[in-house]
């Protein structure tokens, strides 16, 4: 029982040692003339990762996603090694990524003319670059290596877009020289299709000041208004009237509006206001006759 269970313990052991991401790797070579065994060589980033030796011609194992290096060399009856051969790359490839948005047969709306359409995918576990390929109406617009998990089409010009996006694995700095500076890609993604259509905004409707209202005691008042879809923010646009309302009203009206007596000449210019929500508050000092508009924009 007791060996049974160390032999249990020693295969979890095992298992456990298995990266969690990783993929199963066999490599196989031709018999050099005279050897008794091989040695295998597994390095990553100049350091050695793996280092065995073995009776046939094949090695087989899990590797981590990455980017390795391999050498093998003969060694004879009297275990006298021979020459290593050159370093060749050994590149765990993981799939490729998955397209978060936008997914196939989306329309994407555009307001503004200039605005930007973001592409968005999964991290791959060890993977900080991406190819990025981008079609529109089947001719490619992009075709670009960028760091991180989003990119933008800049100016997005209406249309029908395809796109999709492999993950980059390159050779560090300490890798053997003859492997710096290359790069490999994943297999693509699927290729998502979507169409750009260009889109008007709305016009925002006032809701709050309309029509006669108390001053408060701290003489501030919130604005509010109906939201548009689409809308980045809003322009807000405070507008005093040059005659004046009887003293306890303060006159708020989404259009021009007039009462008895003519307000300062200091307190007579527009003030404007940007804001991303529907609502906002302000100190109106003045009391008097307003009017107020409101304009969203993208």
């Amino acid at each position: 029982m007791h060996n049974l269970r160390t032999l249990i313990f020693l295969l979890v052991s095992l298992l456990l040692t298995v990266p969690a991401f990783a993929k199963s790797v066999s490599l196989e070579w031709k018999e050099i003339k005279n050897a008794a065994k091989y040695e295998i060589q597994i390095s990553k980033e100049g350091g050695v990762y793996l280092r065995k030796l073995l009776e046939d011609t094949s090695w087989s194992g899990d590797l981590a996603f990455g980017v390795y290096d391999y050498q093998i060399r003969a060694i004879d009856v009297a275990k006298r090694p021979g020459v290593w051969t050159q370093p060749r790359a050994l590149v765990v490839m993981p799939s490729g990524p998955e397209i978060i948005s936008p997914r196939g047969g989306k329309t994407v709306g555009v307001y503004n003319p200039s605005a930007a359409i973001t592409l968005r995918w999964k991290e791959v576990t060890g993977v900080t670059k991406y190819q990025v390929v981008v079609k529109r109406e089947g001719s490619s617009i992009i075709d670009q290596v960028v760091e991180g998990t989003a990119f933008d089409i800049p100016t997005a010009t209406p249309g029908q877009y395809s796109w999709s996006v492999m993950a980059v694995m390159e050779a560090s700095s300490r890798a053997p020289a003859s492997l710096t500076g290359k790069k490999w890609q994943s297999k693509a993604s699927d290729n998502e299709d979507f169409e750009v259509e260009r889109k008007t905004l709305e016009s925002s409707t006032p809701l709050y000041p309309i029509g006669p209202i108390a001053p408060s005691s701290d003489k501030k008042i919130k604005f509010s208004w109906k939201s548009v879809d689409g809308a980045e923010g809003y322009e807000v646009r405070l507008r005093p009237l040059r005659l004046r309302a009887p003293a306890a009203v303060v006159q708020g009206t989404a259009s021009n509006t007039a009462a008895a007596a003519p307000m300062p000449a200091a307190a007579t210019q527009d003030k404007v206001f940007i804001v991303t929500d529907d609502s906002m508050v302000i100190k109106v000092d003045a009391e008097g006759a307003y009017s107020w508009e409101v304009r969203p924009y993208a």
